[in-house]
């Protein structure tokens, strides 16, 4: 099939086969498809089949928890802040200690007492 069109002067031609507009086509649904699931949000359960609608992820155990990052004040220092969001967390091994980053600078949470 060939259409053409002038409009001011200016010739376009396109020269189309049916099965690429339906392979095309095919295409751009399978396209729509995965970005749309991608961009939708969603919640995450761990060990949770169901998780809180008002939750983005939810963790469930009875005989676990969630073990953070854990790394020196020096690796910790080597983390490019000029990046790195507010509420960056942290088990710092040096001060024994949970870190958390705000607004240019590291703050403790709580720490570990020696015994």
């Amino acid at each position: 099939m060939k259409i053409q069109t002038k409009t001011n002067q200016l010739s376009v031609a396109f020269a189309t086969d049916i099965s690429g507009v339906f392979t095309l086509g095919a295409l751009i649904c399978v396209i729509f498809l995965l970005i749309s699931v991608i961009c939708v949000p969603q919640n995450v359960g761990i060990n949770q089949p169901n998780p809180d609608p008002s939750a983005l992820l939810e963790l469930t155990s009875d005989s676990m928890g969630l073990l953070i990052p854990r790394m020196t004040t020096d690796q910790r220092n080597a983390i490019d802040v000029s990046v790195s969001p507010n509420s960056v967390m942290i088990f710092n091994t040096t001060t024994k200690c949970f870190e958390f980053y705000y607004d240019g600078s590291w703050y403790e949470l709580g720490c570990a007492c020696e015994a």
